[in-house]
């Protein structure tokens, strides 16, 4: 599997991955080294939510207004620095579900 994505967005532990594999240059020509977990896409989804929530502001960024405190509120979980510690996806669906019920 190769990992693409926007900087940005990109779990913590796939950006030390990266900069480990880039380091030790120890991988075959067309392969990143790096390997995805549904985690990381947890945690994308969690920045994808913070922007349109909030207007297009990133999640760690400072001044947090209402909308934003919300927003940190719904998507927190998502932007766990440990993967082991993000929900599983029906978690997901099942808190956005009560959020948008509300």
């Amino acid at each position: 599997m190769v990992v693409k994505g926007t900087i940005p967005f990109l779990a913590p532990e796939l950006l030390r991955q990266m900069l480990s594999v880039e380091n030790h240059q120890d991988t075959n020509e067309g392969q990143s080294g790096v390997r995805g977990h549904i985690s990381n896409g947890i945690f994308s989804l969690g920045c994808v939510f913070y922007r349109f929530l909030t207007e297009d502001r990133h999640p760690f960024m400072e001044g947090l207004g209402e909308t934003q405190t919300f927003a940190q509120s719904l998507t927190r979980s998502r932007l766990k620095p440990d993967k082991d510690e993000r929900p599983q996806i029906n978690k997901v669906k099942q808190e956005m579900n009560s959020h948008l019920n509300n």
